[in-house]
């Protein structure tokens, strides 16, 4: 592998994530980017790594827990991934829904934060190490019909929903 990529991922930056528009569902290929960001971040906070852990299983978790009904509508948003956390038998704390400019994003990454971030019609993962190792704030977005997305330059934003996590 070149460099650039080792060191990526031995700090753990992936140079691809899941898309949204690889899933089997019809609904997560539509709107699933809720989902898709909530199993970025418990990917990030090592709650779950396995090898069969992706947002359609997470879906599918959600579905049979009651977490999001028939309209695919999450039915306790924020808590969701906490709640899944706390099944798995690990730490993983819902802090709120806050406002977005960069100082607050720049403030959670510094801080530990894991950032779920909403921007107009869509959520999208705050990617801290990368952001931190370019200077720019970076997301992993999930919205692309194919199986996978690079990381992206995160221009617009307009709230966000933080998690803390005992380290990795």
């Amino acid at each position: 592998l070149h460099k650039a990529i080792r060191r990526q991922r031995q700090m753990g930056i992936r140079d691809s994530y899941w898309s949204q528009g690889a899933s089997d569902d019809y609904n997560m290929r539509q709107y699933g980017c809720w989902v898709t960001a909530q199993a970025k971040l418990l990917y990030e906070t090592n709650v779950d790594r396995s090898a069969g852990f992706n947002p359609d299983s997470y879906l599918n978790w959600q579905r049979s827990n009651g977490l999001i009904n028939s309209g695919f509508y999450q039915t306790n948003g924020g808590n969701a991934p906490s709640i899944y956390a706390s099944q798995k038998g690990k730490q993983l704390t819902y802090l709120g829904n806050w406002n977005a400019d960069a100082n607050q994003l720049w403030f959670n990454i510094n801080a530990g934060y894991y950032t779920i971030v909403k921007v107009p019609g869509h959520y999208v993962m705050l990617a801290n190490q990368l952001s931190k190792e370019k200077g720019v704030l970076y997301c992993y977005d999930s919205w692309t019909p194919s199986s996978s997305v690079a990381p992206q330059p995160l221009s617009r934003y307009s709230s966000c929903l933080l998690y803390t996590s005992p380290s990795p």
